[in-house]
């Protein structure tokens, strides 16, 4: 067993950090941990290689990262979350020059509560609360 409390003695993220985690694993074994900064209200990516546990802002906009899920989609992170400010669903992907924030769902209503994530051969399944009708959300990618 191992346990480890990440705070803002071992983060480069003074704060509150840390809601809304969901956790993967990369190719090489490491930990890696999608949350909300609360007090920046930004998407976080906390990881760890060999030099510690690093912190990276994936998405800075206003009111990120909250109910953030992590799944690893051909070897890269991807990371649901929900845009508390425009009420709506984003994914995060990597890009060559960092990371691309885009919008998915919730024009009409708001899309991105309790978002669950799977990779699977048939697709990337995503499902989240839409809070304004009452319903499941699901898309297959």
């Amino acid at each position: 067993t191992i346990e480890t409390v990440l705070d803002s003695n071992n983060l480069d993220a003074p704060g509150d950090v840390g809601a809304w985690p969901s956790m993967a694993i990369d190719s090489n074994g490491n930990i890696m941990i999608a949350c909300q900064d609360v007090g920046n209200e930004n998407l976080l990516l906390i990881s760890i290689d060999d030099e510690g546990w690093l912190t990276e802002v994936v998405d800075d906009g206003m009111n990120r990262g909250a109910d953030a899920s992590l799944v690893m989609v051909d070897g890269a992170p991807v990371i649901y979350s929900f845009n508390g400010y425009d009420n709506d669903l984003h994914v995060s992907t990597t890009t060559a020059n960092g990371w691309d924030n885009s919008y998915v769902a919730g024009d009409e209503a708001a899309v991105g509560f309790h978002i669950e994530t799977v990779d699977s051969p048939n697709g990337l399944y995503v499902a989240s609360y839409d809070y304004t009708n009452g319903q499941i959300w699901f898309s297959v990618n």
